[in-house]
């Protein structure tokens, strides 16, 4: 199973530090003047704009040893639809993988040298993690968060000891900008590398004015992928993009001319549109892209917006639930980090199987 990338947690700042400093500083990698800046993982976490990310490994949901399984209380298979979708737990975590820092523009410890750039820094991989391309899932996570901020660049800086480094940042799509290269402070210099960044169309609420066009687009996205038939009772529900705006968070992204290119609707706690959420967890539904937007990353932008609200309510994780026949959307959550939990699909109405997917953040 994959590693989950997400938010590093409180309880889990010294092993950052611990492993951090193994390997800079075990390894020779920087010098000992810049180890206790190291030292400071609870203070880059509570920067404004600064996140500190860790790669975890996964238990596997069916794993007998979770006690949250269906395999440790007897099913292995999980119920088909149990009376309360929202009953179970996500996958817990095991070890520390990995770890990196994403600043964003403005924030304390960024160090860029030029307006709307981002600054990747503290890449460490747990030496027995080394051949699972750690560094560059947590890379990739940065770009992503980066371009979901609006910034134009991620650049850093690396001493001349980080060699397998530098040939991670180059097969990741980073470029040597010596002209940006800095004096270090216990001598040589620090090198920097710096990618340019396509950012994503904006995400945000949807004004009054397009809530029908929300409608229509949902609308169009499920019946035109032949996920539901035109005269399906629920296209009524995809269409009233108005209630989903008052009783839960209509986002839309748009297009630099206001166009509509995709839509999804965040759940927050309270709302009537919450299935499967737990109390510490976010959920979202009626993910849509227009056809015409087809393969430009708008349904990535969308869910790691939601990622990000529910971040921003302090929860740990969050759900959703998907038709069987929602493959694509399947293949999207997985690539995010999704998982499929099978103790909370369930039918909401006879002839309907909903699969619930839940991950950490």
């Amino acid at each position: 199973m994959s590693p989950l990338i997400r938010d590093a947690r409180p309880e889990e700042y010294d092993s950052i530090t611990r492993l951090l400093r193994d390997t800079y500083g075990g390894e020779g990698l920087v010098g000992a003047a810049y180890l206790p800046r190291l030292d400071d993982t609870a203070a880059r976490a509570r920067d404004a704009g600064t996140e500190v990310l860790v790669a975890v490994d996964r238990t596997d949901p069916g794993d007998p040893t979770d006690p949250g399984s269906p395999a440790a209380h007897g099913n292995p298979a999980g119920p088909a639809a149990p009376a309360n979708p929202a009953a179970g737990r996500p996958s817990g975590t095991s070890r520390l993988l990995g770890t990196a820092t994403l600043a964003l523009p403005g924030a304390g410890w960024n160090d860029a040298l030029s307006d709307g750039e981002a600054t990747l820094r503290m890449l460490s991989v747990d030496p027995t993690a080394r051949r699972r391309r750690i560094g560059t899932a947590l890379i990739g996570e940065c770009v992503a968060r980066a371009r979901l901020a609006g910034a134009t660049a991620l650049g850093l800086h690396t001493t001349d000891a980080m060699t397998a480094a530098h040939r991670l940042y180059t097969t990741s799509g980073f470029v040597r900008t010596p002209e940006h290269d800095t004096p270090a402070r216990s001598g040589g210099t620090l090198r920097a590398y710096r990618r340019l960044l396509e950012p994503w169309p904006r995400i945000r609420v949807a004004q009054s004015g397009e809530h029908t066009s929300a409608g229509d687009l949902t609308v169009a996205a499920y019946v035109g992928a032949g996920l539901l038939p035109a005269d399906h009772s629920y296209v009524h529900q995809l269409g009233d993009a108005k209630r989903r705006a008052a009783e839960a968070e209509l986002l839309v992204a748009v297009d630099p001319a206001g166009a509509l290119l995709g839509t999804v609707t965040y759940c927050p706690p309270g709302s009537t549109y919450r299935e499967i959420g737990r109390d510490d967890e976010g959920e979202f539904r009626m993910l849509a892209v227009s056809p015409q937007a087809h393969g430009r990353g708008i349904g990535e932008a969308l869910v790691r917006t939601c990622l990000r609200r529910a971040r921003s309510e302090g929860k740990r994780g969050i759900a959703l639930s998907s038709s069987t026949a929602m493959h694509a959307a399947h293949r999207l959550y997985e690539r995010l980090g999704f998982a499929r939990d099978p103790r909370r699909d369930w039918t909401p109405a006879p002839g309907v199987s909903l699969l619930a997917f839940a991950r950490e953040i």
